[in-house]
């Protein structure tokens, strides 16, 4: 299979505001609003679950999400991880240029 495109990513361990729980990082998938409409439309899937990963904020460029099925497997401390998760613990801000930054 060809990758189309590929974009930035990240893990919380980068992020501020997001943490570790039980030795575990958030995995963070990082879409331009552009590929993210287009994942939503189908025009590509990504992974082989059946679902496609969760929105968890946007600003005006990117969206954040969540990967499918990340705490499907219920590995230790999945339930904090959902907690912290229900409580919309990402507030994406507004884009910097890193030129003038």
């Amino acid at each position: 299979m060809k990758s189309l495109r590929q974009g930035p990513s990240s893990t919380s361990g980068t992020l501020n505001g997001l943490r570790r729980v039980n030795g575990r990082t958030f995995p963070i998938m990082i879409f331009t609003v552009f590929q993210w409409d287009s994942l939503q439309k189908g025009d590509f899937h990504i992974g082989a679950a059946p679902i496609g990963p969760t929105e968890l904020g946007r600003n005006a460029e990117y969206v954040f999400a969540l990967p499918a099925r990340y705490n499907y497997a219920f590995p230790p401390g999945f339930e904090e991880v959902e907690d912290i998760l229900e409580g919309n613990p990402l507030q994406a801000g507004e884009t910097i240029d890193p030129g003038n930054g």
